[in-house]
């Protein structure tokens, strides 16, 4: 065999695409000038973020920027409006907060007395005399003085008080018929619950009568309306007080009361 001996053959060139191995990409079509322009996919966009963030870049920059700047207005105007806000007595907070304290305090007891007098008028239509706030063994069967912050009171960026004064009768008096004194409340300017059991008047007291089936004790409570002014700072302005003997045992007329305590 005489084929020449030689070196070993030569390496085989790589197939080009689509000649015998795998399908390449298609070629791109040419002009005179050379390569086409392929035309892309996709419509033309602008340049910068996708599309589809923009709306979120909007969403932060408001977070940001705008929400905090309306929650300072709303702030601003809050203040405003409870500052020109009256109080039961129509004095505004402005007016209130530049009173000396000791003139705050006698505000105050006026407003006290002004509930127990609104409340004397309910209690005269039921008894004339027996009403406690406290009976012979020294139990609490009514209260006098300042109430618990009522959700008014609660809701007010500015300090408020309120009173409450409840009497008892150790039995509801033998002719007390129900229907008939709720007719003489309406005929006294008093209007019924909607729901609930406090019936109210223009001047925003708030008046609950109950009789007891247990042992026909009759309770009788008045809750003012809210007036300006720091519960804290007018009890020390009046100074303590001493409740340990108030009203044990005794009973008051429908025009007595106890002093503010």
């Amino acid at each position: 065999g005489g084929g020449g001996g030689g070196g070993p053959p030569a390496p085989r060139a790589p197939a080009a695409p689509g000649a015998g191995g795998a399908p390449g990409p298609p070629a791109a079509p040419t002009t005179a000038a050379g390569p086409a322009a392929v035309t892309p996919p996709h419509p033309r966009t602008t340049t910068g973020r996708p599309r589809d963030e923009r709306p979120w870049v909007v969403v932060a920059w408001v977070s940001a920027f705008l929400v905090p700047a309306l929650l300072v207005a709303a702030v601003v105007v809050g203040v405003e409006v409870t500052a020109a806000q009256p109080d039961a007595s129509g004095d505004t907070v402005a007016e209130v907060d530049a009173m000396p304290i000791a003139a705050q305090a006698d505000r105050a007891l006026e407003n006290y007395e002004r509930t127990q007098q609104r409340l004397s008028e309910v209690r005269k239509l039921i008894a004339e005399d027996g009403w406690r706030i406290r009976d012979e063994d020294g139990e609490w069967v009514g209260s006098t003085g300042f109430g618990t912050s009522a959700w008014e009171c609660r809701q007010a960026d500015v300090d408020c008080y309120t009173f409450q004064a409840r009497f008892s009768l150790d039995q509801a008096p033998a002719d007390f018929d129900r229907a008939r004194f709720d007719d003489t409340l309406r005929d006294a300017g008093w209007t019924p619950p909607e729901y609930g059991d406090a019936w109210t008047d223009a001047e925003g007291y708030r008046l609950r009568v109950t009789v007891y089936p247990a042992n026909n004790r009759l309770s009788i409570e008045l809750e003012s309306p809210e007036w300006w002014g720091d519960t804290y700072d007018l009890r020390n302005e009046m100074g303590e007080s001493d409740d340990e003997g108030l009203g044990l045992g005794r009973t008051y007329r429908f025009d007595e009361w106890p002093p503010l305590n």
